[in-house]
């Protein structure tokens, strides 16, 4: 049975450990005992326990692929944003009659929205990876799990909207605004990982990132979520708000039409959004260019060895 140990059982260590430190190698409890001593259960030094959290202490195998999904939610969304920039091309091309042109297009456009949402996931599913140095019972977390898995809800939305233009029924108001809010709360927990991945990175830069995200995410949202009020005063209905959503019109006011609340609020609308992706995408950089320089830290860190300690086991 694993014996607790105090810090009064022994005067002497003015410096012992005054939180719970599980062992990384046995999972002992090293609450009360000297930083710079030993694991009484199987020997190991106590110093790499107490900086297990730390990620560049980590296994360079698993800070790696937490880079490679830093660079995939960087990449992943810039190329979607490709596609989104080739459908008005394709429109214009469409209109010229260039058949062979279209078809190429169309198959360019499903290649990178395909390919950008592919990296994303795949990004999402890298960077949700648990510690190997974590316990089991550890490693599981409702903020890790609504990461790792949230987004399909979401996409599944996200997907569908864009199916309706090839002829499937729209989406009634409830289950419009539904969608909207399950994108917006992944979207949160997604800048949430992050943030919490910040503060065991160390670095104050990424964490005032996420901060930001956060706060130009809850504008968006209540932007968004004031559109059906902001309709129903121009005199539309609810499903009226949605379809204007959806398809972006009316573009501007007519000839001989006064501008209107609606015709300001839209633009403003759309400098949000452009707000929310710059701001997401500063987020997704800095995490890629700290994770890359906490990668070199860890192999550093890895390599230098430690008696006691089987760091092999640790491996992803």
């Amino acid at each position: 049975m694993a014996r607790q140990v105090s810090s009064a059982a022994n005067p002497t260590l003015r410096e012992a450990i005054q939180k719970i430190a599980p062992c990384e190698t046995c999972g002992y409890d090293l609450h009360g005992l000297p930083p710079d001593g030993r694991c009484p259960e199987c020997g190991s030094v106590i110093d790499p326990s107490l900086r297990r959290e730390l990620i560049r202490f980590g296994h360079p195998g698993w800070v790696s692929g937490l880079h490679r999904g830093s660079t995939l939610l960087l990449c992943g969304p810039a190329l979607a944003g490709v596609a989104v920039l080739l459908v008005p091309l394709l429109e214009i091309i469409n209109r010229l009659g260039r058949d062979l042109l279209t078809m190429l297009g169309a198959v360019l456009l499903v290649a990178c929205f395909s390919g950008g949402g592919g990296m994303f996931v795949g990004g999402v599913l890298l960077l949700s990876r648990p510690d190997p140095r974590e316990l089991p019972e550890a490693r599981s977390g409702w903020l890790r799990s609504t990461f790792r898995w949230g987004w399909l809800p979401a996409w599944t939305w996200v997907l569908y909207v864009i199916a309706e233009e090839g002829g499937l029924p729209r989406l009634n108001t409830i289950t419009f605004v539904l969608g909207i809010l399950a994108c917006t709360t992944w979207l949160a927990v997604l800048i949430l990982h992050i943030t919490q991945l910040a503060g065991l990175l160390t670095s104050r830069s990424l964490r005032r990132s996420g901060r930001v995200c956060l706060l130009v995410l809850t504008v968006t949202a209540v932007s968004v979520g004031s559109l059906p009020v902001v309709m129903l005063a121009h005199g539309s209905s609810a499903i009226g708000a949605v379809v204007v959503f959806q398809t972006g019109t009316p573009p501007g006011p007519p000839a001989g039409r006064s501008i209107t609340v609606m015709d300001v609020w839209l633009p403003m609308l759309a400098m949000v959004f452009l707000g929310f992706t710059a701001s997401m995408f500063v987020l997704f950089a800095k995490c890629r260019r700290v994770f890359q320089e906490t990668l070199e830290q860890a192999r550093q860190n890895w390599s230098r060895p430690l008696a006691g300690v089987d760091r092999q086991r640790f491996a992803p």
